[in-house]
């Protein structure tokens, strides 16, 4: 069996990368890093193992943290969300262990990542050292996520494919808040809806007007049998680890790490290549649930003239590259990832909000970058269901165009 033991090095290691991989979103970087020094113990690991090894009978659920990334900060709670999420639809399945669907469900063995960044990638790997240190359990957290990066809306994860050919269902779902610490409590929501774009809204309500903007939300509990008839992207968390071994080799320049992440996507069958390089100018965004908005990044080197505009919606969308002063042509499009790389030691790896700290820090300096396209993983580019739900999020940014392209490959 594959597998990759987890202690407090190599969470560090699999946070830069997964914040490599965001395109943009999945939560700050620096807010990861403090978070895994003050709570993930030097004796706490964590194994990962393989899509293909996890036992047919063995049940999980996916979970994630939901808040506006802007919101985040190093005093957060963004761990008992998690914790309180996973445990809730656990208990729930393991009542319902007399249903057809969660028969034999007695407790989960496992964890499903929903999507690759720094604090939903990390967080609930904590969540989940600080429960089975707690619970004397062992679930292990599979080396697989739902959309091979960031993304923004739960639509555009590959179990929604799935609920148009299979079983899947949205529902059972539920959604909780941080822990109250006066009464060691916390409140849960559940919701019986049609689609995943109406319990995004849901969520997103709750979270923001009883939940202090920051929540923990779960979906699609199954078993092994199910994952292996349905599957997801495998392997991300490896590729989070390796990418992030790359970033911290000393022995690379800023612009050999570029390249070496370019070599390694490419042999996992995910195109890739560096579109853009050069420096910050303006981040404009909205807290509405989610951070929308557009950056600006004034072209350096052999893109000098040249500008990228990036949609952000939490996550970086699409991309417009064009000349100054001229009219701008789409570039790339989600799902595929446009992912910053620094090029040089002046800023550690960064999701959009911490390049929008860094940007108002006066001390900062040039925010200088590599960008790096990489093409979605397959198995997400070839569901027209899911590039349907992508074509909504192109629309936010003035994109009209109803195919998924990839301008970037031919430049």
């Amino acid at each position: 069996m594959e597998q990759l033991t987890i202690d407090k090095k190599a969470l560090h290691t699999i946070a830069k990368g997964a914040c490599i991989m965001s395109s943009g979103g999945g939560g700050s970087y620096q807010v990861v890093k403090y978070r895994i020094d003050q709570d993930y113990k030097e004796n706490y690991k964590i194994t990962s193992v393989k899509a293909k090894d996890i036992d047919d009978k063995g049940w999980f659920s996916g979970a994630s943290c939901m808040f506006p990334p802007t919101a985040l900060t190093k005093k957060t709670d963004a761990i008992s969300p998690f914790k309180n999420v996973f445990s809730t639809i656990e208990e729930y399945c393991i009542k319902e262990n007399h249903s057809k669907i969660f028969k034999d469900c007695n407790k989960f063995d496992y964890y499903h990542p929903l999507e690759v960044g720094a604090v939903n990638t990390v967080i609930p790997i904590i969540g989940l050292a600080q429960m089975n240190e707690k619970n004397k359990t062992d679930i292990k957290v599979i080396d697989a996520d739902t959309a091979g990066r960031s993304i923004p809306t739960l639509p555009l994860i590959i179990f929604s494919a799935y609920t148009k050919t299979s079983n899947l269902s949205w529902f059972p779902n539920y959604v909780a808040s941080q822990t109250i610490k006066e009464t060691n409590d916390f409140y849960t929501g559940q919701f019986q809806l049609p689609n995943g774009s109406e319990l995004e809204k849901a969520f997103i309500t709750l979270i923001m007007n009883q939940f202090n903007k920051y929540g923990g939300f779960s979906v699609f509990p199954m078993n092994g049998k199910t994952l292996k008839q349905n599957p997801s992207v495998f392997g991300t968390l490896t590729d989070a680890y390796n990418i992030g071994k790359i970033f911290e080799n000393k022995n690379y320049s800023y612009q050999e790490k570029a390249k070496h992440i370019i070599e390694y996507f490419n042999t996992r069958n995910r195109k890739s290549k560096i579109i853009f390089r050069g420096i910050v100018q303006s981040i404009q965004t909205e807290q509405s649930g989610t951070d929308i908005g557009t950056i600006i990044i004034k072209g350096t080197k052999q893109y000098t003239g040249q500008i990228l505009e990036l949609g952000v919606s939490n996550e970086n969308i699409l991309a417009y590259k064009y000349k100054e002063g001229k009219k701008k042509k789409i570039y790339i499009l989600g799902p595929d990832s446009m992912c910053y790389v620094p090029l040089n030691n002046k800023i550690d790896v960064v999701d959009n909000s911490d390049l929008n700290n860094y940007l108002n820090c006066p001390n900062s300096g040039p925010i200088e970058l590599n960008i790096i396209g990489i093409s979605a993983p397959k198995i997400i580019s070839r569901k027209k269901e899911l590039i349907q739900n992508w074509v909504s999020e192109w629309f936010t940014f003035g994109y009209k165009g109803t195919k998924y392209i990839q301008p970037w490959l031919n430049d």
